[in-house]
């Protein structure tokens, strides 16, 4: 099975289904999104910023991946509650790995 297709994009934006969005705003009522589908009207980034409670993060993909996700990790060891999407690609490394 080849997986080039993921990494032909034109775009590191995928938007999350409006349907599974709120169902998982429903069971974890989210109080954040650092990772606004078009952005903070005033032009920050949420990797500048501080997340709240309990975020929710669909990440931009490509090589900006690494930053979110260090962000992530950061800010989840600080008490956030964090549901947070990324690629997975389980060919490599022998599968998926949990943060």
């Amino acid at each position: 099975m080849s997986l080039s297709v993921h990494f032909m994009s034109q775009s590191v934006d995928w938007a999350t289904p409006e349907w599974l969005y709120k169902e998982l705003d429903q069971e974890f009522q989210f109080d954040f999104d650092p990772c606004p589908l078009y952005g903070f009207r005033d032009g920050r980034s949420g990797l500048e910023m501080q997340w709240g409670k309990s975020t929710y993060c669909n990440p931009p993909y490509g090589r900006v991946i690494g930053a979110w996700t260090a962000k992530a990790v950061k800010e989840a060891g600080g008490g956030t509650q964090l549901f947070s999407l990324s690629p997975a690609e389980p060919t490599r490394s022998g599968g998926i790995e949990t943060l």
